[in-house]
């Protein structure tokens, strides 16, 4: 769209200052992007994740169903705290999100509020889920991130994403993003 705006006023002027090409010239229009398919993963590979994780348990298979079963995005499983649970209520609180972030010739990692508005909510959690965290809490902290158990230090997104990818390949299963749990969730 930037690009059209720029060749629009370069005809524009182009027309006005050197009288050049008709009135024509100036209904350029850009071609229409396709969209790419989204990728989900199917029934037996959703079959096949969650076995996998459940067959030797740990917080990193605990984030990929957060993914799969409740839509949470990289960054706000590597935001969680244990405080964000509330196994009374079988809730879990989305409050924040970790990302990396450019600063100058680095980068650096970042805790915030979530994407959006909207993205900050409070999701319901299924009995399995509340049983698989609290058999996996290990920490006394409730301010501590789930994935790390640290108080200060989340788990990096990229970490996450390459840990996803290590399961995968250990399982025999097609390479993908951790995003795609969450297609697949919507």
């Amino acid at each position: 769209n930037d690009i059209m705006c720029v060749l629009r006023s370069a005809l524009r002027l182009a027309g006005r200052k050197y009288a050049v090409g008709d009135g024509s010239l100036f209904d350029v229009k850009a071609p229409t992007p396709r969209a790419k398919p989204v990728e989900t993963l199917g029934s037996l590979e959703c079959e096949a994740l969650t076995q996998g994780i459940l067959a030797d348990p740990n917080l990193s298979g605990a984030a990929y169903l957060l993914g799969l079963n409740f839509g949470l995005r990289i960054g706000e499983v590597c935001g969680l705290k244990w405080e964000d649970i509330d196994f009374s209520k079988r809730e879990l609180a989305v409050n924040r999100t970790v990302l990396r972030i450019k600063n100058g010739m680095r980068t650096q990692v970042v805790v915030q509020t979530p994407k959006t508005e909207s993205s900050v909510r409070v999701i319901p959690l299924t009995a399995e889920m509340l049983l698989l965290l609290s058999r996996l809490k290990t920490t006394k902290h409730s301010d501590a991130y789930i994935l790390t158990g640290s108080r200060t230090k989340p788990l990096e997104p990229r970490a996450l994403q390459y840990r996803f990818r290590v399961f995968l390949k250990k399982h025999g299963m097609k390479q993908h993003h951790f995003h795609t749990l969450r297609h697949t969730f919507a």
